[in-house]
């Protein structure tokens, strides 16, 4: 019985031993993390990742988390030097697609067309097939940084294909997906490509329809397109639930054809949500329709002519309308 105890007794403190000292382990795994974020920290403010080249390190140090790793690539893309375009385009072969996509994202913050000047530095073809080859990951993520980066330069040449890269509306199911809608919306409008629009359109219906309409709208503006929109889709985004929607979807209703007619437009004044009737005024103001001077008049007289700003807080909105 004796003997028997002492077995428990010396289990019981070996499993005392083991976890007093996992726990010991794990807190000086803790603290090293939390010196190296604040090393990591300390490169981007200075905007140098040291002379032994630290950041570098980290990321290629795959005994290392994927938090600090990506936390690694993501200062090398703030601080912007292209020294580190070498080891981030190495990295955009890793195994985890989380670490390819962050150094894909940190190369998009360096050949970035005005960060490039800064540095006396534009991306040679080399560099522009490396990235562009990761537009066959498997990983949407990963695919969605590769427009971004290749967007950020402002050359056309770099997303030679991008009218036939645009996502299906009925995938955008899942965030990466969303992500990669979002990224490719950005770069037609940073490329100011014009046979991008019907892709745009297209995704007026879906979760990405705020993105896609307030890109759309900058897109129409400096290109001066009409698309075609079917007229049930205009009607459906001003009935949105979302008021960012209906601002933006009256914003853009004067550039699309058929247009948003005056009473659609004057509807959307009387709209509870100030930025809706922001919206409306914006749409107004480009409208076509001979009537539309007429009722922003109406609308100023009625609302805006005898507010003073500080005797409420909806009098304040009327007044920046």
């Amino acid at each position: 019985m004796k003997k028997q105890l002492f077995h428990v007794t010396a289990l019981c403190c070996g499993a005392v031993g083991l976890l007093w000292s996992g726990g010991c382990s794990r807190e000086q795994a803790d603290r090293e993390a939390q010196q190296l974020q604040a090393r990591i920290i300390q490169c981007e403010v200075a905007r140098f990742e040291g002379q032994d080249r630290f950041l570098t390190g980290l990321l290629r140090d795959r005994s290392r988390s994927v938090e600090l790793r990506c936390r690694a690539a993501l200062a090398l893309g703030r601080i912007g030097h292209p020294a580190a375009i070498r080891a981030l385009l190495d990295e955009s072969r890793d195994p985890l697609a989380r670490v390819r996509a962050m150094a894909l994202f940190a190369l998009g913050e360096i050949i970035d067309a005005e960060n490039a000047r800064l540095h006396g530095y534009a991306p040679d073809d080399r560099t522009i097939a490396e990235i562009r080859r990761c537009q066959q990951d498997p990983s949407a993520e990963v695919r969605a940084r590769v427009i971004e980066a290749l967007g950020k330069t402002g050359r056309r040449e770099c997303l030679e294909n991008l009218p036939g890269m645009a996502p299906d509306p009925a995938e955008l199911t899942e965030d990466p997906m969303r992500l990669y809608a979002r990224e490719w919306i950005k770069a037609a409008v940073r490329l100011q490509h014009p046979e991008c629009v019907p892709g745009i359109v297209r995704l007026f219906r879906g979760p990405e329809r705020l993105t896609a309409l307030k890109m759309a709208n900058r897109l129409l503006t400096r290109l001066s397109l009409r698309p075609a929109v079917p007229f049930e889709v205009m009607v459906e985004l001003l009935a949105d639930r979302d008021p960012d929607v209906r601002a933006a979807a009256l914003r853009i209703g004067p550039l699309v054809d058929p247009p948003l007619n005056l009473t659609q437009l004057c509807h959307g004044l009387t709209d509870p949500a100030h930025q809706v009737r922001v919206g409306a005024l914006a749409g107004l103001g480009r409208s076509a329709h001979e009537g539309a001077p007429k009722a922003l008049i109406g609308y100023v007289d009625e609302h805006l002519r005898r507010l003073t700003p500080w005797s409420s807080l909806e009098k304040s909105l009327r007044l920046k309308e």
